[in-house]
């Protein structure tokens, strides 16, 4: 092997390691811009998510308010009905037997 053929094929070489490093450069910032991107995506799903799941458990709270007011109401009601039950003389109960439905 003569020193021109050593010098080409030394170059040869080069070049070939110079596009590898640039290729394999171009694909690990490819794959970083991926990434990048799909983190990105995934913070905005989450982000969306986060705020759904507020809406729907600041609904529920509402809704378990306005449940616990009409049970509130409803207990009044029932023991102003057993006091009017024992006030009055000539009420009669009825049996009540298997009741509350199990």
């Amino acid at each position: 092997m003569s020193a021109t053929e050593f010098q080409v094929l030394l170059g040869s070489v080069g070049a070939l390691l110079l596009v590898l490093g640039g290729g394999s450069k171009w694909l690990l910032m490819h794959i970083g811009s991926l990434q990048a991107a799909a983190a990105l995506a995934q913070m905005e799903s989450l982000g969306k998510l986060d705020s759904r799941l507020r809406e729907e458990i600041q609904e529920l709270r509402i809704e378990l308010k306005s449940m616990h007011t009409e049970k509130k109401v409803l207990l009044r009601r029932i023991y102003q009905l057993e006091a009017f039950i024992h006030i009055q003389p000539n009420v009669i109960l009825p049996i009540m037997e298997g009741w509350p439905p199990i």
